[in-house]
């Protein structure tokens, strides 16, 4: 796992810009840092922005920084919360109307938070007087001062039940909720009752409380009285078992859990509808404290930047800060959801977005919100559970929470937060494929798309910076640009490190031997003088964990074992390999294998031009899912947010292309067949007519 500490902008804090050292003085206004020269004492004022851009272009680097990440309660902070709770002591509401039971428990916690506070004299008495020994001789005057002046209670307590305060104090973690005193775990805690007779009641709570007929408590009574009748005939008079009561069978089915009593009467999909919303109420003090992420295909087809033919629905991803309800970041491609589409989403989130307004002029607003968020919340599908994606929450101090299948309400907010972004950008416009097929009708989505990939990436992020943070949130009474600006000053926004290795972060992990001939990794090979310098501390043959890229095979990343930091390798043969994807990769080397009868790197590179000559063609087929696919091997670029990922869909490897022997496509009549010599092989290539998917069928003869 590579150590990623987390740095802030904040005061006294050490930063390396331009070849010199810093310190952040003070922040002078919302959007200015004034920083002292260490050199020379020279103050200079830089904008934030002008910072972040540093930051994300390496020219800022933080000093110093030990990778300790402060939690968000002390002991302060718990000590208050203790208070508080004392302090409540449950005051009535008036808007609730009490019972007498409900009124005669009131008094008495209000009665053991007094003598709580009483306590609580005394243990911080004794613990500012600083006794070197706890003894009747050092406690007894300490206890007559508190006692002489607070007159409570009405005897002064003896200095053994003192130093039994005391001592319950400090082994609770100087808890004052320690010393409340412990009245309901008096008397006696065992039922009156035998088991034996207590079954009878539990019979008749089965049989007839809890049933969907939702019979109730006296029909129940009635029941368990019948059944113990029945027994006491065949029992001697000594013997006889006593008739239950009303309160007695409310008892027992009191013992039964809620929620499970509502699902044995109602049905489990309406407890759940029930329970929801007081089991899982969500609550946030503070931005990225919890984030919620989620994927869905939009409801448009879209178009190929070049050839302008549809490219088919794209997924989109998007990481919501629930506290100031801020998008903080995106992912749009054709990948299916995968680990990987969350980590390009996560990086898009944790980064400042310096190159918004020049890569898309026409956005006017600034995307402010990012940074490493406490808490991720995920689908709990298959590939968000992954050990990628603990080493990178475990590298960043990020914890996952995944909801349970069918259970949405568990982050409501990216849910709708995505039905909005689907309507606004998807429906009504040419190519929308709308959200029920009752809507759709007979309109062919494909035919009218007008919309192409670039632009409608375009659409989503103005939508963003322009329109959603701009807009007041129904909930918030508040536009979230405004709600992150005010609540983001108060508390510095987490940022890793060194930008420089958040790919390594992000990227897939394996387990590898370091030789003379470097790193081997999928038939690629990766070696540089500072690995070399590596092998003289560690040994001529060692294991060392590798990180890469699946979006980028031209380079990895190999973890030092002692400092855990990442060390960047280039592959030996970058003309093949840069920009290359892991799925590219396997599709060249199967490629290779089965129509070159070679394995080596020569043969693999070979396959990838020709591979990408049947990509170009594909794009112009009638098939949209065998122009995504093609599109995925031509179009992507490493780092680019659809990038292509591998590891987690080998079962759209090579078979989604068709792959002819010939380097070139020749014409042949509609169901005809055209036989040809190829690595002294005899291929058939057999054309399918033209209303079906224009497809490629390759029949190796061996014969």
């Amino acid at each position: 796992m590579v150590d990623m500490a987390l740095a802030y902008l904040e005061p006294q804090r050490l930063i390396q810009l331009d070849g010199e050292t810093y310190e952040l003085h003070r922040q002078v206004s919302d959007r200015e840092w004034q920083l002292e020269k260490k050199s020379n004492g020279q103050y200079v004022t830089y904008p934030i922005d002008e910072l972040h851009r540093k930051y994300v272009s390496c020219e800022l680097t933080f000093v110093g920084i030990e990778g300790i990440r402060l939690s968000s309660s002390s002991t302060v902070d718990r000590q208050l919360a203790a208070l508080d709770i004392l302090e409540y002591g449950g005051e009535e509401d008036k808007e609730v109307k009490l019972t007498k039971s409900d009124k005669k428990r009131l008094a008495k916690n209000r009665r053991r938070v007094a003598d709580a506070k009483v306590r609580y004299a005394y243990v911080k008495a004794v613990e500012a007087a600083r006794l070197d020994c706890l003894t009747e001789a050092t406690l007894a005057p300490v206890i007559k001062t508190v006692w002489e002046s607070l007159c409570k209670p009405n005897v002064q307590p003896n200095w053994v039940t003192v130093y039994r305060w005391y001592k319950r104090y400090l082994d609770g973690g100087r808890d004052i909720r320690t010393l409340l005193s412990k009245d309901c775990m008096k008397g006696n805690r065992k039922r009156r009752y035998s088991n034996e007779f207590i079954d009878f009641i539990r019979v008749a709570v089965k049989n007839r409380y809890l049933q969907r007929e939702k019979n109730t408590i006296t029909d129940t009574l009635n029941l368990a009285i019948d059944l113990v009748r029945k027994e006491n005939r065949l029992r001697p008079s000594g013997t006889q078992l006593p008739l239950p009561t009303k309160s007695l069978v409310k008892s027992v089915i009191e013992e039964i859990p809620a929620f499970d009593r509502s699902v044995a009467r109602n049905g489990r999909e309406a407890a759940l509808r029930e329970f929801r919303s007081v089991l899982h109420e969500i609550v946030t003090s503070r931005p990225l404290e919890r984030v919620e992420l989620d994927h869905s295909k939009f409801d448009l087809m879209v178009l190929d930047d070049n050839t302008y033919m549809p490219l088919g629905r794209p997924t989109v991803a998007v990481a919501l800060d629930v506290f100031t309800r801020s998008i903080l970041g995106l992912y749009i491609g054709f990948e299916p959801p995968s680990y990987h589409t969350v980590a390009q989403c996560l990086k898009h989130a944790i980064l400042p977005k310096t190159d918004l307004r020049s890569k898309y002029p026409d956005i006017i607003n600034e995307w402010e919100p990012h940074g490493v968020m406490d808490m991720i919340v995920l689908d709990n599908a298959l590939e968000n559970h992954s050990a990628n994606l603990e080493a990178l929450g475990g590298s960043l101090g990020i914890s996952f929470l995944y909801v349970p299948r069918k259970k949405s309400w568990f982050k409501p907010y990216v849910e709708r937060v995505i039905g909005t972004l689907n309507r606004d950008t998807a429906h009504g416009i040419p190519g929308t494929t709308f959200s029920n097929i009752l809507e759709k009708g007979d309109y062919d989505a494909a035919k009218n798309a007008v919309v192409t990939l670039s632009t409608f990436k375009e659409m989503v992020h103005k939508w963003v910076a322009d329109v959603y943070h701009q807009e007041e949130h129904d909930s918030l009474l508040k536009r979230p640009a405004t709600m992150w600006k005010e609540h983001a000053a108060d508390y510095p926004v987490p940022l890793p490190a060194d930008p420089n290795d958040f790919d390594a972060l992000i990227g897939g992990v394996r387990y590898r031997s370091v030789t003379h001939k470097g790193v081997e990794m999928s038939g690629l090979f990766y070696n540089s003088k500072e690995l070399a310098e590596m092998r003289l501390k560690w040994g001529s043959t060692f294991r060392a964990t590798v990180r890469y890229n699946p979006c980028d095979l031209g380079h990895i990343y190999v973890i030092d074992p002692e400092t855990n930091q990442p060390l960047r390798v280039d592959a030996l043969r970058k003309d093949y390999s840069t920009g290359l994807s892991e799925w590219q990769h396997k599709l060249c080397k199967k490629y290779a294998r089965e129509y070159l009868d070679r394995a080596d790197i020569e043969a693999v590179a070979q396959a990838k031009e020709e591979i990408r000559e049947l990509a170009q063609r594909d794009l112009m087929g009638k098939r949209v899912k065998t122009r995504s696919t093609a599109y995925r091997f031509v179009k992507t670029e490493s780092g680019s947010d659809d990038s292509p990922v591998s590891n987690n869909h080998e079962s759209e490897s090579v078979n989604d292309f068709a792959i002819p022997e010939t380097g070139q496509e020749e014409h042949v009549p509609s169901g005809a067949t055209h036989k040809s010599q190829t690595a002294g092989k005899s291929v058939e290539i057999s054309h399918q007519s033209s209303d079906t998917p224009r497809k490629l069928n390759i029949i190796v003869d061996d014969s």
